[in-house]
């Protein structure tokens, strides 16, 4: 005998969030000194007479041909507002002696500045930049100084940008409350549920300033009541079908850079459990917040057995390099 109109309770879906450490295979921040102009995305930080024993000039002068270029982190820049640090500070704005940050002679700072959500540290060490990302320059002294490259001077201008992924869920315990052959459930933060794809379950904020940015995947299983289990919709991206065992979700980009990935994209529904750990969304290493709303969907038959589903689904952030 068939039952029609069925309903059966589905308790709040746990959703587990996993920040992978993050392992710099390389330095974020990476200087030198070049006859030339800085290409690609290297910026000009100053310009130098000479490898050694050299007076210094602004990035805006044209006196001086050897230049200081740094590149790596996206937003890198020469601003001294924000977040920034002092590399060294200048008598004048050209053929000038230069001096340490923690002087108070000079007034022409050169600065390096990073976007809002990074930072950027910088110190003088003697003999090597163990422990940073870069060498900047060489300085001769603390004030009244010359400048050279890397290898000129014995106090070193030392750079890091450090290493940084942030990833955090709004809402980790979410429900669709009792579900029915009727209509669709979808799920809400109140563990309620609601009849209409109207609010994001829950978001899911990620940002990383490395290289190649970041991965977001998922893994777990679908809904499940003791052995009876409701279908994952699976890898393509499918329209609302009442009456027929659904289970799926999707991801709309509320804010940020990054984008939701094939076949969670559209305005219909995947859980691709065949592929898990599944990717659902990536992002660029531009140290910008991206904010996504995630939405579930269930639907089930009048053979969908009675019982009490959940499902545990695990979100992992990996940085790329």
């Amino acid at each position: 005998m068939q039952i029609k109109n069925q309903q059966l309770f589905l308790p709040a879906l746990v959703l587990v969030i996993l920040i992978i450490p993050v392992n710099f295979a390389q330095a974020l921040l990476s200087c030198n000194v070049s006859a030339s102009a800085c290409t690609g995305s290297e910026v000009t930080v100053f310009k130098m007479e000479a490898l050694s024993n050299s007076h210094s000039e602004l990035n805006n002068q044209s006196n001086y041909t050897k230049r200081v270029c740094c590149s790596g982190p996206v937003g890198l820049g020469t601003s001294c507002s924000g977040s920034y640090v002092t590399v060294v500070k200048l008598y004048a704005s050209a053929n000038s002696h230069a001096e340490q940050n923690s002087q108070s002679n000079y007034t022409n700072s050169i600065c390096l500045s990073v976007p809002a959500s990074e930072t950027i540290n910088l110190a003088y060490q003697a003999n090597n930049c163990a422990g940073y990302d870069t060498t900047i320059a060489s300085i001769s002294g603390t004030t009244n100084s010359h400048m050279g490259d890397a290898s000129a001077y014995t106090t070193k201008i030392c750079a890091t940008v450090p290493e940084s992924l942030t990833f955090s869920i709004s809402d980790n315990s979410i429900g669709f409350g009792n579900a029915s052959t009727a209509s669709a459930r979808y799920a809400t933060g109140d563990t309620l549920g609601s009849a209409t794809d109207s609010s994001d379950a829950h978001t899911i904020s990620v940002s990383t300033n490395a290289t190649n940015g970041y991965t977001m995947t998922i893994n777990g299983a679908t809904l499940d009541s003791g052995g009876s289990t409701i279908d994952a919709i699976g890898a393509t991206a499918t329209a609302s079908s009442v009456g027929t065992e659904q289970f799926g979700l999707r991801f709309l980009i509320n804010s940020g850079t990054g984008s939701a990935s094939s076949p969670y994209t559209s305005s219909n529904w995947a859980l691709d459990t065949a592929s898990f750990p599944d990717e659902v969304a990536s992002g660029l290493g531009d140290g910008i917040v991206t904010i996504l709303g995630a939405r579930y969907i269930v639907n089930i038959s009048a053979s969908t057995s009675k019982g009490s589903y959940s499902s545990t689904l695990t979100y992992a952030v990996t940085a790329n390099f």
